[in-house]
């Protein structure tokens, strides 16, 4: 019982459980935040609108399907709906609709610029660190008499620095390629391909090119 309860505080105690139970607190004010938008801003206007569109008759957004009256009055004297009234509420539907929409159009617009807001922070960052020198290429500017004062002569020196580690990773990766193609694996595969689309000769040369590259690695 002791390590179920340990177990559990570490449960509630993780950063994503209370970033979740923080999110579904504003999710549910916001929600009647919506709500009371909906019903008591929105619904009015639409009903007037309605209301001025039929000349005062107004929609039923009510279809009852058994025949029933939809209201009733109650021993009290208070109209009630019928229980025994099997309807549709097409205000509900609309109601729900609505809430979705604006939901669904707030959260778009706060991710909307959230993601703008890191897209903008990335590019600044990346905007500060394209002058900035470390301390070995400080070093490195000093030597060759470069003033890392003069942002043309920094932004050229690290354009060649750019190219430069560019130049060696491109050789870097070439080498590793030959290194591939001598390496025994590869010989064997390209041999053992060569005899099986019926080319003995070739094979038969890189073989030959393979023992003489042996040979002059040994003298």
């Amino acid at each position: 019982m002791k390590n179920f309860f340990s177990e559990f505080k570490k449960f509630i105690s993780r950063g994503n459980i209370l970033d979740m139970a923080v999110g579904v607190i504003i999710g549910a004010a916001f929600s009647a935040i919506v709500t009371s938008l909906v019903n008591k801003i929105l619904m009015p206007i639409v009903n007037l609108a309605v209301y001025a569109c039929t000349g005062g008759n107004g929609i039923s957004l009510i279809t009852v399907l058994n025949g029933e009256e939809y209201m009733i009055t109650d021993s009290t004297g208070a109209n009630v709906i019928n229980p025994a009234c099997i309807y549709i509420d097409w205000g509900d539907f609309i109601q729900a609709v609505v809430n979705f929409i604006i939901v669904a159009l707030v959260i778009f617009t706060i991710i909307r610029i959230i993601m703008k807001s890191k897209g903008f922070l990335k590019n600044m960052e990346t905007k500060a660190m394209k002058g900035k020198l470390t301390r070995a290429q400080r070093k490195d500017c000093k030597a060759k008499g470069i003033n890392i004062k003069d942002k043309e002569a920094v932004k050229a020196y690290l354009e060649e620095q750019a190219q430069k580690k560019a130049d060696e990773e491109a050789k870097k990766k070439e080498q590793e390629e030959l290194e591939k193609q001598n390496s025994t694996n590869y010989i064997l595969k390209e041999i053992r391909d060569l005899l099986k689309e019926n080319k003995t000769e070739e094979a038969v040369q890189v073989l030959e090119q393979t023992q003489d590259s042996q040979e002059n690695k040994n003298r």
